[in-house]
């Protein structure tokens, strides 16, 4: 098989098993994680509660950015599975303040502004062109149409609206500040009207036709851009000379992915509240547990809470339509250490003999292919970096950023 063939093809299994299988299991995380607090904060007093889930995640939220610089910094001496064991707890209580935050907010709005679908389309309105004037349209779309994996080297780095580095203290606090009141703030107030748009238009008088409908055009939609991807990733590689076309580009691709990207949610969170599980108590329970284990278990988790800010425009060679690289960036892993265990044979630590690479079913400009441009027909070599005498290999990116948006959701 071709090195095009192969990274198509791992393009392809990426997108089903974002729309068929992290999504799925985010849906259940949300799901009962979100209901998991309507069961246990203050259940009879809708408002205190909103305020005690909305206090717990704005500071949490806050407080775990600003020592996310230090703890990566901590980790480094440790040995893996101590970096594993305490990362992996840290995004999970990171994923409960995000889901803190979300419901808090969202339950206030609902509450002060209600839900009529005037008053959300005006504040859909709003946080929209804030999006358009701030480049974060990519910011609010979510899983399955982008992830981050729990392997990147920088899980742990703050992803903040300017990418401001920890050692200038005030400007990285304003920084977090910034990201977490204002842009996140903007997201969720964008969901929340486009869901009650469509709670409002859409089969409103049959709550499951309405879900169906929802259901079905989102996954369509998004099922469609994804089978159109090389054609679009083309169009947008051809405009990187030109980045202000190339941002309003990408924003109108962006514009229909929010909203199928929403439409999808909407269906698959009301379905599995009503008919999967809809025990009161053991159906959160067990939504949270399935949804959680199986995203750990897929190295995915990150996409419930650590999720940061992607800006328009930023991604190279129409990359970032749409970052949904998993297998790619497994497999390109693997080409990397197979290809140069091959090609490099350490001795001592003065001499190193190359071996013949040639049988080798991966050529080095495979790697190119698999981790930059899965899509495109022709592949750019790639110069591995040569092995210093100290024997440290530079891995090459695997071109993920730990921001991707979560549901929208950062």
């Amino acid at each position: 098989m071709s090195q095009s063939h192969l990274g198509r093809c791992l393009a392809v299994v990426d997108a089903c098993l974002c729309l068929l299988l992290f999504f799925p299991l985010s849906v259940f995380h949300w799901r009962g994680t979100w209901e998991l607090q309507d069961i246990y904060i203050l259940p009879e007093r809708y408002l205190d509660s909103s305020w005690i889930s909305f206090g717990i995640g704005a500071n949490f939220c806050t407080i775990m950015l600003l020592l996310q610089p230090s703890l990566a910094a901590f980790l480094k001496p440790f040995s893996r599975p101590t970096y594993l064991i305490v990362s992996r707890v840290f995004i999970y209580v990171h994923g409960w303040a995000v889901m803190c935050y979300w419901r808090g907010l969202w339950n206030l709005m609902d509450y002060y502004l209600t839900e009529n679908w005037l008053n959300s389309t005006v504040m859909y309105a709003i946080a929209q062109l804030f999006a358009y004037a701030s480049t974060t349209v990519r910011t609010n779309v979510g899983v399955p149409v982008a992830i981050a994996l729990d392997t990147d080297p920088d899980l742990l780095a703050p992803d903040t609206m300017w990418k401001t580095e920890p050692q200038h203290t005030w400007k990285f606090i304003g920084d977090v500040l910034f990201t977490q009141f204002v842009i996140v703030t903007s997201n969720i107030a964008m969901w929340r009207g486009m869901w009650n748009i469509l709670d409002a238009f859409l089969f409103p008088g049959d709550v499951l036709l309405s879900d169906l409908v929802s259901l079905v055009v989102g996954f369509g939609v998004i099922a469609c851009l994804f089978a159109l991807q090389l054609p679009c990733g083309y169009i947008s590689e051809r405009l990187d000379a030109h980045k202000g076309w190339k941002i309003c580009y990408e924003n109108v691709l962006f514009l229909v992915l929010c909203w199928a990207n929403l439409m999808l949610w909407r269906g698959g969170w009301d379905l599995c509240v009503h008919y999967m599980l809809p025990h009161s108590l053991l159906g959160p329970w067990l939504c949270h547990w399935i949804g959680t284990l199986g995203l750990m278990a897929f190295q995915v988790f990150n996409n419930v809470g650590l999720n940061g800010i992607e800006r328009d425009g930023q991604y190279p060679r129409g990359e970032g339509i749409y970052p949904t690289k998993y297998l790619q960036v497994f497999m390109a892993d693997f080409v990397q250490k197979k290809t140069i265990g091959q090609k490099y044979l350490v001795v001592d630590t003065d001499e190193e003999t190359t071996t013949d690479s040639a049988d080798s079913d991966f050529s080095e400009s495979s790697l190119k292919t698999l981790i930059e441009r899965p899509l495109t027909v022709e592949a750019e070599g790639i110069e591995l970096t040569n092995i210093t005498e100290n024997h440290n290999i530079n891995s090459h990116s695997n071109g993920q950023s730990n921001g991707h948006y979560p549901n929208g959701i950062s």
